[in-house]
C-alpha cells in the first residue's frame, strides 16, 4: 500500500511541477482563427542558421491605428517555431527580443491575409542571438525557465523522490 501511495504522490507532485506554459503554448498555436483574419507561422534562428527556442517573439504592424501596440507577443518552442492566429488583414513585422528587452532581429514588412497564414524566417543578430539564447535557459535553464526557477523544480523533485523511497521502505519500525 505504501509503494502505490508513493507512486501516486510523485506523479501528482510532477503533474504540479510542469511549467504551465508548456501547455498553453501547445494549446494556443492550435486555437482556431476568427473569420475575416489571418495568421503567422514561423522559424526564429540566430546568424548561424540555429533555432532559437524558448525566445521572444512579437507582432508589430507596420501602420498602427493611433493607439494600437503590438499585435501579439509569445515565445519560440523547442524547434524555434512561433504561431499565432487571429490577426487583422494587414502589414506587420515579427521582431526577436532579447532578455533586456531589445529587439535583436526583424523581418521585412509580411501581409496577412483573412483566411490564410502567412510562413515568415526571422534571424537575430550575432551579438544579440548570445542574449536571446541566454532567454531559452542555456546555461543551467529547464524547460525555459530561469536559474532560480530550475534550482527550484529540481530541489522539488529530490524530495519527492526522497519522500517516495522512505515512504515504500518495508524495514520501518512498527508504531507503537
Amino acid at each position: 500500500m505504501r509503494k502505490i501511495f508513493a507512486a501516486a504522490m510523485t506523479f501528482v507532485a510532477a503533474s504540479f511541477a510542469m511549467p504551465v506554459g508548456v501547455f498553453a503554448t501547445a494549446a494556443k498555436a492550435k486555437a482556431p482563427q476568427a473569420q475575416g483574419t489571418g495568421g503567422l507561422t514561423g522559424t526564429a534562428k540566430d546568424a548561424a542558421s540555429n533555432n532559437l527556442s524558448q525566445v521572444k517573439v512579437q507582432v508589430r504592424p507596420v501602420n498602427p491605428a493611433p493607439g494600437q501596440g503590438l499585435a501579439a507577443t509569445g515565445t519560440t518552442n523547442a524547434a524555434g517555431t512561433f504561431s499565432f492566429a487571429g490577426l487583422a488583414p494587414g502589414q506587420y513585422v515579427v521582431e526577436i527580443i532579447d532578455l533586456a528587452g531589445n529587439i535583436v532581429g526583424t523581418t521585412s514588412a509580411v501581409t496577412v491575409t483573412a483566411g490564410a497564414v502567412t510562413t515568415v524566417s526571422i534571424t537575430a543578430a550575432a551579438a544579440g542571438a548570445i542574449a536571446a539564447a541566454g532567454a531559452a535557459g542555456v546555461g543551467g535553464g529547464l524547460l525555459g525557465l530561469g536559474t532560480i526557477a530550475t534550482v527550484a523544480v529540481v530541489a522539488g523533485a529530490a524530495a519527492l523522490v526522497t519522500v517516495g523511497i522512505v515512504a515504500a521502505r518495508d524495514d520501518a519500525s512498527p508504531s507503537r
